[in-house]
């Protein structure tokens, strides 16, 4: 029987299935990887309980997921569930309780239970483990509709059982009424070394970079086409990497040959692409209510490449970053437009004195295992977890 493992609901999937099942977020597997990665790297062992998500059936498959669809680096178990129209999330619900008791069954009771949003199907099986067993249960949230449309009333209804609240969004962190709360948005995978990194961009053709979801109401997709369209800097390209489709985008590369969509590339590849980049660019509209409860992770892969970002401001962000980043307040195309010729006009001195700034912070506070540490002591001093 092992002892003294969390509980993880939320899987982390092969590449292959990343590429090819478009229900599987790319930046959330790639979130959940370094999370439990961390937790692993700081001595705690972890077990995860995930399905796959899948379209609806006939679209999708009725039984989804597979076993060897999961990254194997990691204890996974699948829960497998009918994906039928109707019925699938009680079905889902039902199966993440039953396979929760089986692995009690196999490993013993887990030391904490932590859930990758309240989603409901994860929520019955966090109630039955703090209710029937007395585990410790951590709710984690990446994202959530606006809370204070009702005051944060459906959220706290939904995880009042709970012991302790992560947010990765530093407004919700800020807002939320319980007094257990914790701050957590996200961690690198990998950090260049600053010479290196303006090495690999030096005497190239200047790239400006986007990648994740290619849409206008998260991803600024139509502001990013309109506000490339302004940029003065000759012979600048840009690379827009991921999963969607946007007309105004679709419309600006078949008249610029500056713009190509790559569409959604393979992680070996955006590593690649990454490392050429000149500007990262993070678009992401400021008006929309649900920023508040949203941070950006692609933002800590861009940092991780120690390339200067342009990004708007939403409010999930934490304000340790605005002295890293090239902030625009507004959506405004042309704001963001001059300050991407700003960077793109930077010598080496000043690419050098930024990349060193970011490295130090990344590395003084922002590996994942770093984050994971200052969870798990959280977790033992405010919520009272024994590992």
């Amino acid at each position: 029987m092992s002892e003294n493992y969390i509980l993880w609901l939320g899987g982390v999937f092969t590449p292959d299935v990343v590429a090819n099942h478009l229900a599987v977020n790319p930046a959330a597997n790639r979130w959940r990887n370094g999370f439990i990665d961390g937790i692993q790297a700081n001595g705690v062992p972890i077990h995860v309980l995930s399905h796959r998500s899948e379209q609806c059936w006939p679209k999708g498959m009725l039984f989804p997921g597979r076993a060897s669809e999961f990254q194997p680096e990691f204890e996974q178990h699948l829960v497998r569930f009918m994906n039928a129209p109707g019925i699938r999330f009680k079905y889902l619900a039902y199966s993440y309780t039953r396979c929760a008791k089986r692995l009690v069954a196999e490993f013993g009771k887990p030391t904490a239970v932590l859930n990758y949003n309240p989603y409901p199907w994860h929520l019955g099986a966090c109630r039955y483990l703090k209710r029937a067993l007395g585990v410790k249960w951590v709710n984690v949230t990446l994202d959530y509709d606006d809370p204070s449309q009702d005051r944060w009333a459906s959220y706290s209804n939904e995880t009042k059982d709970a012991d302790g609240h992560v947010f990765l969004s530093r407004w919700a962190y800020d807002h939320c009424p319980s007094d257990r709360c914790f701050h957590l948005d996200a961690g690198v995978h990998w950090l260049d070394r600053p010479e290196a990194a303006v090495d690999a961009s030096e005497n190239q053709q200047k790239l400006v970079v986007y990648s994740g979801k290619i849409n206008d109401v998260y991803g600024g997709a139509g502001l990013l086409a309109d506000a490339f369209s302004r940029i003065k800097t000759p012979d600048v390209q840009l690379l827009v990497c991921g999963k969607g489709q946007n007309d105004q985008l679709n419309a600006l590369a078949l008249k610029d040959s500056r713009v190509e969509l790559k569409g959604f590339v393979s992680d070996e590849e955006l590593h690649a692409l990454s490392r050429r980049a000149s500007v990262f660019i993070n678009p992401r509209p400021v008006g929309v209510s649900d920023s508040r409860m949203i941070f950006p992770s692609k933002l800590l892969s861009y940092m991780s490449y120690l390339k200067p970002i342009v990004s708007t401001w939403t409010p999930g962000l934490d304000p340790a970053y605005r002295k890293y980043f090239s902030i625009v307040e507004e959506d405004d195309p042309a704001a963001i437009a001059a300050m991407v010729d700003d960077l793109l006009s930077w010598d080496r001195s000043q690419c050098l004195d930024y990349a060193n700034r970011v490295h130090d912070f990344l590395t003084t506070c922002k590996t994942w295992q770093t984050q994971t540490r200052g969870l798990l002591e959280w977790m033992r001093e405010d919520v009272n977890v024994q590992f």
